[in-house]
């Protein structure tokens, strides 16, 4: 039999085999499976096995040893002998004609219509998931399904409005094109086999006995759609407990001996033996017992009553992902993250955020910041860990979904980088829920409009401008690395390799020649300095690179020189969302540079770049990303002029440019850049590369 084996993997999945089926290697298979793994993922496609009755026993005798199977045997065959699915309603936002949904577990994580080649965001169908997903509910519960696979594709047709479900497919959903998908199916899995094998599957939830915010019941109204969103999880419950210091060893013992984790919803500057409660949970958390949040997360931040808000805006977290905001004006509205770009990049980025995510605010307990803006920059100036007020079921139903993976990703040892594989994980298998079209009453209102997902980052990057004595050979070179860097650097995320500068528009004034002569281009995107001090440094294969690129460059007497006009430093991004592609693409890029008036008009001009690109990546089909550089915030040894600003235009073809220079927001925007300039001829030129390779995890 054919065994490939990955390289180490991690939590409970240490190692990862691939094997090719045969039914004369049946018996030799099945010891080899039974001796050394916790579970099989079924990747045969129907119809593909000469004797797949020899196979489907093999399968159940697996599952009677102790193995776990993705999906079960009984699922498949119930979803290939699926008929008379049900028909439902649509009421908007899909085409008519073919569609699939790629479902992780219960949560849909693209949709794909017609001839499309890649899987498109769940937000972008928001209102048709809102119908399908309760169908698919129910259509699993009326097949008597043993469990729902991790990964699987359902196709519908789409005719007048109404929806038919056609097929289920379980076992070879094709994500090639979406390799992305294989990091949270992973991760689910992972869950499924710690659940079975390591948890209780069972929430506390610590509270405080009476106070103002309870119920006629007694119960927070939160609290308990909190606790019906995680007994809707397949075999988990949840447990309220209202503590007291008269019976804190009791219940100590009881969490210990019944929960997975404790989330802690009380004031603990209402008890009376603070200390004692503190070590109650580090005790609790010394046993095993998941803290949300630990008790070094309370002892740190606790938490500052502020439920009025002033002025300021009031950020819900789950975990280290700004959920969504609130503002003083209308505290009872819940306002997308895209809508305060810099505020939520800022929480992203920043060391305020790393001091939470080190104090295991990073885990997905509900917590919130508040902000107030002066001048130009935001100030954190309120926490509140204990306390928070979220009242919205949608919210609990996120909630639920990030504790259930936490706990069990935790349990499993599978080591999660929080900022971002938890704001993956909630964008990716919750938004689509979160932000209804509608404006029920409590509902939540939708983002602006066109504006879903094209929050600005914060990221550390590389602006290459390397002078060469052999452009092709570097070329060569870099587009080789690019490909091996966001390969093997965990932390980053793209290369663009622009190579030569191609041609200037007419209508663009053209870079002094010495800008461009010999010069080879590319843009490098890291999550922090440190990513780039630690992992790209470090690599290996980066030294050999930077032998191979020095040899090339056109001043062998002093070498440094050749890197003249490139910058090092914080970088401001944007994406369309969608625009991620994993592996290699071709692009069309713009590079624009000016020299402002002085200082304060660059600082405008930065702000006025951070509303247009939202706003043109939102309103043009062909225009995919935006990077923006201001050369005084630099950290490389070049020069540091505080009047420069440079940004990255990314479009899919140069028509799609030719294009935006026709738009009406262009038309607005381009007199208000050159009023901040003082000699247009001089002070502002393009670049452009026509055959840009976009490298992407």
């Amino acid at each position: 039999y054919g065994c490939a084996t990955s390289r180490e993997g991690v939590g409970v999945l240490r190692v990862v085999q691939v094997m090719f089926y045969t039914a004369e290697n049946t018996d030799t298979i099945f010891r080899r499976v039974r001796e050394s793994a916790d579970a099989i993922v079924h990747r045969i496609g129907q119809g593909t096995l000469a004797n797949e009755e020899a196979y489907f026993t093999m399968l159940r005798d697996l599952i009677r040893e102790g193995l776990m199977t993705f999906p079960h045997p009984d699922t498949i065959e119930k979803y290939r002998a699926l008929n008379d699915a049900p028909a439902f309603p649509v009421r908007g936002g899909m085409p008519t004609g073919n569609c699939s949904v790629l479902m992780i577990n219960r949560s849909p994580v693209g949709v794909k219509c017609g001839a499309a080649a890649r899987w498109e965001p769940p937000l972008k169908y928001a209102s048709f998931l809102r119908e399908f997903c309760p169908a698919w509910d129910s259509l699993n519960k009326s097949l008597g399904c043993t469990e729902i696979p991790p990964l699987s594709a359902a196709s519908f047709a789409v005719d007048d409005g109404v929806a038919s479900l056609s097929e289920l497919e379980c076992t070879c959903v094709d994500f090639a094109a979406d390799l992305e998908v294989a990091e949270m199916v992973a991760q689910e899995i992972i869950c499924m086999v710690a659940e079975a094998k390591l948890l209780k599957k069972s929430v506390a939830i610590l509270e405080m006995p009476g106070g103002s915010d309870k119920g006629p019941d007694g119960f927070r109204r939160d609290t308990l759609a909190l606790c019906n969103a995680v007994t809707d999880l397949p075999g988990w419950r949840a447990e309220v407990i209202f503590y007291t210091d008269a019976h804190k060893e009791k219940i100590r013992q009881h969490v210990l001996d019944h929960a997975d984790a404790f989330i802690h919803r009380a004031s603990v500057e209402n008890m009376v033996d603070q200390q004692g409660y503190l070590e109650m949970l580090e005790d609790l958390q010394a046993g095993g017992v998941i803290g949300l949040p630990g008790a070094a997360c309370l002892t740190k931040f606790g938490g500052t009553d502020r439920h009025k808000i002033a002025g300021d805006v009031r950020v819900l977290m789950i975990g280290a992902h700004p959920y969504c905001m609130m503002t003083g004006e209308d505290p009872s509205r819940r306002i997308h993250p895209s809508k305060y770009p810099d505020l939520a990049a800022l929480i992203r980025a920043t060391a305020v955020q790393e001091h939470f995510v080190s104090a295991e605010a990073s885990r997905p307990s509900v917590w919130t910041l508040d902000y107030q803006k002066t001048a130009d920059s935001w100030s954190l100036c309120a926490t509140d860990m204990c306390c928070v007020d979220f009242n919205f079921e949608m919210v609990a139903a996120s909630v639920s979904l990030a504790i259930r993976q936490g706990i069990a990703c935790v349990k499993g040892g599978l080591k999660l980088e929080p900022v971002n594989e938890w704001s993956k994980l909630i964008q990716s298998r919750m938004e689509w829920r979160c932000w209804p079209e509608s404006e029920e009453e409590g509902a939540m209102r939708p983002p602006p409009e066109g504006a879903e997902g094209i929050g600005c980052t914060t990221e550390f990057g590389v602006y290459g401008a390397f002078a060469s004595g052999d452009t092709a050979r570097t070329v060569e070179l870099v587009l080789r690395d690019a490909e091996v860097q966001v390969r093997e650097e965990p932390r980053a995320p793209r290369f663009a390799c622009m190579g030569a500068h191609t041609r200037t528009s007419e209508e663009c004034s053209a870079p002094p020649d010495e800008m461009t002569r010999n010069k080879v281009f590319w843009l490098a995107s890291f999550e922090s300095q440190d990513a780039y001090d630690t992992d790209h440094k470090n690599r290996e294969s980066n030294k050999a690179f930077v032998k191979e690129l020095m040899g090339t460059g056109l001043n062998k007497d002093n070498p440094v020189m050749n890197f003249m006009g490139s910058y090092m430093g914080p970088m401001w991004y944007w994406e369309k969302l969608g625009a991620a592609s994993g592996g290699m693409s071709t692009a069309y890029t713009m590079v624009v540079g000016v020299k402002c008036r002085d200082a304060v008009c660059a600082g405008e001009l930065v702000e006025m770049n951070k509303a247009y690109a939202p706003k043109m990546l939102a309103a043009e089909e062909g225009a995919l990303r935006f990077t923006m550089i201001r050369e005084s915030e630099g950290v490389g040894p070049g020069p540091k002029d505080d009047s420069k600003v440079m940004w990255i235009e990314v479009w899919d073809s140069a028509s799609a440019h030719e294009a935006h220079r026709k738009t009406a927001h262009f038309a607005e925007i381009k007199p208000k850049v050159e009023a901040l300039l003082g000699d247009i001829k001089k002070d502002f030129w393009v670049m452009d590369f026509a055959e840009t390779k976009h490298f992407a995890r």
